[in-house]
């Protein structure tokens, strides 16, 4: 941590601190899993008369697979319901219910976050499970 990185800032400055952060977190995590997949795929048994992968190697493969799908629900969640809440307000500025100055702060429902939330922390389960499993996969080849 830089000696500016623990400076007074503004509590919205540290929550686009918090949103780089997580989104640089978000980046890793979907390298990784990808990465996994290379890791595995390394590992495929060129014999087409035996199965493609060692059955050990199945669950890990199939959780970064859905740890890649949450990747991709949370941020079409995320959009989607920041979306139909800017068309609530855009609707509602229109037919003049609200004016210029409600639209400066507006903050989103708790439910918003909440669902992201709960997409990002899967995502980040499912990928170091997966990488658990190859770990005790590799440990049992050396």
């Amino acid at each position: 941590m830089d000696d500016k990185d623990n400076i007074g800032k503004s509590l919205k400055d540290w929550l686009t601190d918090f949103y780089d952060d997580t989104g640089k977190i978000s980046e890793l995590i979907r390298n990784a899993a990808f990465a996994g997949i290379g890791i595995i795929w390394i590992f495929k048994n060129s014999d087409s008369s035996k199965k493609m992968l060692p059955l050990e190697l199945i669950c890990p493969l199939t959780f970064l697979v859905i740890a890649l799908f949450f990747d991709i629900v949370q941020y079409i969640w995320r959009a989607l319901n920041i979306y139909f809440y800017y068309k609530k307000y855009e609707s509602k500025y229109d037919k003049n219910q609200i004016r210029n100055k409600d639209l400066d702060d507006v903050k989103l429902p708790n439910y918003i976050e909440y669902g992201t939330w709960i997409f990002f922390i899967l995502k980040i389960f499912f990928v170091l499970f997966a990488y658990l499993k190859i770990y005790f996969f590799l440990i049992e080849k050396i």
